[in-house]
């Protein structure tokens, strides 16, 4: 038998490095920081490669999404849809949802 002193601890089970991640960037940026950058990194899967390409989401204000769109005409359009582009986007965000989406017609940045 191994004496007691040799005997190698038990670690903690592993923990996903995501989380972890996540943990670090809560505690500097604070919550609602990191809740506006969930919600703007959620909008380009919660809408889909062609609206997201005329379209960018830049902030959350309270509990509304502004989002910048190309034309008048595509940001009517959004509108319509934009029931169904909250619940996608309540799926794609834990937490506190998104209420309300601002659409405003602007120059959207190349990526």
């Amino acid at each position: 038998m191994i004496p007691r002193a040799k005997r190698r601890k038990r670690r903690a089970e592993p923990v996903a490095v995501g989380g972890l991640i996540r943990k670090v960037l809560e505690s500097m940026m604070g919550p609602a920081r990191m809740r506006e950058a969930d919600a703007v990194l959620a909008w380009p899967k919660a809408v889909g490669a062609r609206v997201a390409a005329r379209t960018q989401a830049e902030r959350l204000v309270d509990d509304t999404l502004v989002v910048r769109v190309a034309t008048a005409a595509y940001a009517n359009e959004l509108v319509m849809l934009k029931r169904m582009i909250l619940e996608k986007l309540a799926t794609a965000i834990s937490g506190q949802p998104v209420r309300e989406i601002r659409f405003y017609v602007g120059t959207i940045d190349p990526e």
